[in-house]
């Protein structure tokens, strides 16, 4: 079995279209670089918070599960960050006392203005699309 997909990649050839042209060494290509993390609650201690957004400062969007914080906290938490970072945090459970709720995302501010739209799907669970 490994031997024929070996054959078949080997065989796999994908052709530029005649009027693309391949790019060349010195091409830079915007990339964007994504970070998930789950920090278990910031609640506690904002500066873990800070740490690790400074430790991800090559990433351009940071997902954070678990957070417990509620949507009006961590917004309130967010703002020292304005100036890099644009954030978005989920709604609370009813019972926001239970723990392993809430998702934050950081996007960094030149990459934001792709956001084409925010869905809030549930306290665990949001979702981010860009569109270029």
């Amino acid at each position: 079995m490994t031997s024929q997909i070996k054959n078949l990649d080997s065989k796999i050839c994908i052709m530029p279209h005649k009027s693309m042209s391949l790019p060349s060494k010195n091409t830079k290509f915007n990339l964007l670089n994504i970070s998930l993390h789950n920090i278990n609650g910031i609640k506690r201690d904002k500066n873990n918070l800070t740490s690790l957004l400074e430790e991800l400062s090559t990433s351009d969007i940071v997902y954070l599960n678990q957070i417990n914080l509620t949507q009006r906290e961590g917004k309130f938490m967010s703002k020292d960050f304005d100036a890099t970072w644009k954030s978005f945090w989920s709604k609370a459970p009813v019972n926001h006392k239970r723990k392993g709720f809430g998702v934050a995302i950081f996007i960094k501010n030149e990459w934001a203005h792709y956001i084409r739209k925010i869905n809030y799907i549930s306290p665990y669970m949001m979702t981010l699309q860009l569109a270029f």
